[in-house]
């Protein structure tokens, strides 16, 4: 009860992990519905360390759960996808479903994260209207793990659990109940736990790294065989549905910055991941390249040092590429 009553950002170093749900507690979106609030976060990868950078981050959910500053029922625009689009990492002002929106005057909708099989359910579920534009995204190191093979069209998707737990608050009180963070965090500083990234080599010391040298896919064949046919799959739905289908693929940090992990050379999956998707007619916004151009021409970084997620720079990049894509589209 008494991690009911403290502020759900009490036991964690970011938000995410505060607003999260983390049991088995039906739900229908990630976060707890209704939540409007503000906390110095650290990043993922060296809190509680000398490289740690706090930053004011401000979170905003609808009555879904999902990080929206308010709730749209017809969206023209929805951005689906994993923590990149949730916005790990970034204040609410920041996410690239409200700079594209105040880029392009439409309604975006940020579905994340969340998979393509909810986005189905929660249409045919009639609680959001089929967008005209549907923008996919998977971060690199997800694919293909995280991309759900087959595409689930059963009406019947509302779960006998959900019908027994139609309130989402309630939802969210239960969960904190049962999440022993109050353990998790005495157990972490009796420990002296600390974020484990792997610090840079070269270039900015201050930098680091999900997976350092261990980055790269194991089979690059397989996997980019698996991923071409499951993006292929989930576009054919959005054309059944009269749905525009756009794939925003998010370069992994060790990627972009693979001289200063260092690795001997970029890692190209993603490159030839979209040169197959290209090939198939597959409407890809290519990121990797338009980072590459930046850092031709511009020092400024496009991930947070202390953190496996991209800043507000980057953000500003791939929204600018995107509304230039839906505004050229719509004339």
């Amino acid at each position: 009860m008494a991690e009911q009553l403290l502020p759900v950002t009490f036991f964690v170093n970011r938000p995410w992990e505060g607003v999260q749900y983390s049991t088995f507690i039906p739900h229908e979106g990630p976060f707890y519905p209704g939540l409007d609030l503000e906390m110095m976060a650290s990043g993922d990868l060296c809190f509680r360390t000398e490289y740690e950078v706090k930053k004011q981050e401000r979170w905003i959910t609808d009555r879904l759960g999902f990080r929206n500053d308010s709730f749209a029922e017809s969206p023209d625009v929805i951005l689906l996808g994993d923590s990149f689009i949730a916005g790990a990492s970034l204040s609410q002002e920041e996410l690239l479903s409200n700079r594209l929106a105040a880029l392009t005057g439409k309604s975006v909708y940020n579905m994340a994260p969340s998979g393509f099989n909810q986005f189905i359910s929660l249409i045919e579920s009639g609680k959001i209207r089929k967008p005209a534009c549907l923008i996919f995204s998977i971060v690199e190191r997800g694919v293909p793990a995280r991309l759900e093979r087959t595409v689930r069209k059963d009406k019947r998707i509302r779960t006998f659990a959900k019908e027994l737990m139609p309130d989402e608050a309630w939802g969210g009180f239960l969960d904190r109940g049962f999440r022993l963070y109050s353990v998790k965090w005495a157990k972490a500083r009796l420990l002296q736990s600390k974020g484990r990234g792997m610090q840079a080599e070269t270039g900015n010391k201050r930098m680091f790294f999900l997976q350092g040298k261990f980055h790269g896919h194991k089979d690059e064949a397989v996997d980019l065989s698996a991923t071409k046919e499951t993006i292929l799959s989930y576009k054919a739905v959005c054309d059944s549905l009269s749905i525009r289908f756009i794939f925003l693929p998010m370069p992994d940090k060790e990627t972009v910055y693979y001289d200063f992990v260092p690795l001997p050379a970029q890692p190209d999956y993603l490159a030839r991941l979209q040169a197959l998707l290209v090939a198939a007619k597959i409407n890809v916004v290519p990121v990797l390249d338009i980072y590459n151009q930046h850092r031709l021409v511009d020092s400024t970084l496009l991930y947070r040092t202390d953190d496996s997620h991209w800043n507000n720079n980057a953000v500003n990049l791939v929204a600018a590429a995107l509304a230039e894509s839906l505004l050229k589209d719509s004339k």
